[in-house]
């Protein structure tokens, strides 16, 4: 089973880009465009890796993961 990634960015293009990428990559891929987002996800699907950006608008990286509990 290909290994599960989260793109979290406020970035449009550099969101869908990545995503772009890694889906080629063989990877399964899937996008959040804040913090917030982000949380609800990761409440519902287990990902082998979150490429989360520090600066967002509303809910940055770093509070998300103090939110998630990783911090």
């Amino acid at each position: 089973m290909p290994e599960r990634i989260l793109i979290v960015d406020d970035e449009e293009t550099l969101r869908l880009s990545m995503k772009a990428r890694l889906d080629v990559a063989g990877f399964t891929t899937e996008v959040a465009d804040n913090g917030e987002e982000a949380l609800r996800r990761m409440k519902e699907q287990e990902y082998d890796v979150v490429l989360l950006d520090i600066k967002m608008p509303g809910m940055g990286g770093i509070e998300a993961l103090r939110h998630s509990g990783i911090l």
